[in-house]
């Protein structure tokens, strides 16, 4: 704001009220066609943890409302910001793991299902394998046996992306 403020010669209250003109006419333009997809995240910002809660039509791939904090009164009010009709016509809504967020997607969105973010679901999968593999790891090391060793990143990475040594390291210690 300040460098826009600057660069155009005005203050910062004016610049403040020119993009608060800019918002409103935006959303009073926002069109109310149905929104089958609806994305609900949180997006961390700054050195702390700062967060806002962001709503997005996943099809129409636009951002349609933001508020601070990631919380259920936060979701719901963004979910609010939607018509009862766009609210009601949801098929499905993706969002993060987040408990509040869960409530507020069931309170907000009847008849949308939750679907959980691919982001977050391959975290706690990879965390889940790599328990999985410390616990056989420890295992085997009281039995003298270090294969186990050093292969964390085998057992995370993409089959796809792994070299044909890494492979076939692989697969040996599957087997």
């Amino acid at each position: 704001m300040k460098a826009a403020a600057a660069l155009l010669g005005l203050s910062w209250d004016a610049v403040q009220t020119i993009m608060d003109r800019a918002v409103a006419r935006g959303l009073d333009r926002r069109e109310t066609t149905p929104i089958k997809h609806i994305g609900i995240d949180e997006k961390s910002f700054g050195r702390e943890q700062d967060y806002t809660t962001v709503l997005t039509d996943l099809d129409g791939s636009r951002v349609l409302d933001v508020a601070p904090e990631r919380t259920q009164a936060a979701a719901e009010s963004v979910l609010a910001t939607l018509t009862v009709e766009q609210r009601q016509g949801a098929c499905a809504v993706a969002a993060d793991m987040l408990p509040a967020y869960a409530q507020a997607v069931a309170r907000q969105t009847p008849n949308a299902e939750l679907l959980h973010d691919k982001f977050h679901v391959a975290k706690h999968l990879g965390e889940a394998i790599d328990q999985v593999r410390r616990a056989e790891n420890k295992a085997l090391q009281a039995q003298d046996d270090d294969r186990h060793k050093g292969t964390r990143q085998l057992w995370l990475f993409n089959k796809a992306n792994l070299s044909p040594d890494q492979r076939r390291r692989f697969n040996a210690i599957k087997q």
